[in-house]
């Protein structure tokens, strides 16, 4: 008898504590996010597995995505109609590459300590290499790359010691013709837009793995926790979207299409593949 009750007072004790442990961590991994837009996936394609660390997507037209991954210096050309690579252009033996975009013929792509590899006539064996060193500080991380105009590209940072020291997100723009780096968004890690999640939340840090342009809006995605941040045509976060882990493990590239087909690629992560995923956003409302 007396076990059974020093049994049953250890369980209301343990009980207890975990309750306590709860109660107290409560606001640093627990709270209630009301989501002002979802995010469906209409159509899924698993990439091969030279692409499990897919990291950049391009969408070519004609059903034809240009893809990079993060080891290899090589544009692989991914048909969506048979969901295989048709065609591959090496670049760079090797490296951490992060972001790519094509302007007519020439593609650029962006290794994460900041290079820029201008590639002239990328898919034919007259192509001509040049590289861009834009930032000079050691141990940033700049990902996502996409081109504004003919003459201006977008990349942004993901990690710098310098650069985000009180802001959550920030994107420089490039001109190519004078070479001038500007910065060009710059989001607090106190906007409003971050309001709903504890300061003491892991998934308030918004670590940009992408960036892209349609429709007067801008579209930054996040690797770390999979999120989603729209911007309108003023560079003011609109919503921020919470994505599917399932479907979303780990996504890095986003693509938009001329007719406005939006597409994220994700990297293999948590046993799920990597992948691209076509979507369709839907507003529910606006809070800001």
């Amino acid at each position: 008898m007396r076990s059974k009750y020093l049994l049953s007072i250890t369980l209301l004790l343990v009980t207890a504590f975990i309750l306590g442990v709860i109660f107290l961590l409560k606001d640093k991994y627990i709270f209630e996010y009301k989501p002002t837009a979802k995010v469906e996936v209409l159509k899924q394609w698993t990439l091969p597995e030279v692409l499990k660390e897919v990291s950049g997507i391009y969408y070519l037209g004609d059903d034809k995505m240009a893809c990079i991954q993060d080891e290899k210096g090589i544009i692989y050309i991914y048909n969506l109609k048979n969901s295989q690579i048709i065609n591959q252009f090496n670049f760079e033996p090797e490296g951490d590459f992060e972001g790519i975009t094509i302007i007519d013929s020439t593609a650029y792509v962006l290794r994460s300590d900041g290079t820029i590899f201008q590639i002239k006539n990328y898919d034919n064996s007259l192509s001509e290499v040049k590289t861009l060193k834009l930032f000079n500080e050691k141990g940033i991380d700049v990902e996502g790359l996409f081109a504004l105009s003919k003459d201006e590209l977008l990349l942004g940072v993901k990690f710098s010691n310098q650069i985000k020291a009180s802001s959550q997100l920030v994107v420089y723009k490039y001109q190519i013709s004078t070479q001038k780096l500007t910065e060009f968004i710059d989001i607090s890690d106190n906007h409003e837009i971050f309001n709903s999640i504890p300061q003491s939340h892991p998934s308030r840090d918004f670590w940009l793995s992408e960036i892209a342009y349609a429709d007067s809006k801008y579209y930054i995605t996040e690797g770390k926790t999979p999120k989603l941040m729209i911007l309108n045509q003023h560079q003011v976060p609109q919503h921020l979207i919470y994505l599917d882990e399932d479907v979303f493990p780990q996504p890095e590239g986003i693509a938009i299409a001329d007719d406005g087909k939006i597409f994220i690629a994700s990297e293999e992560n948590n046993n799920q593949l990597q992948s691209i995923s076509l979507i369709k956003i839907s507003p529910l409302k606006t809070n800001l």
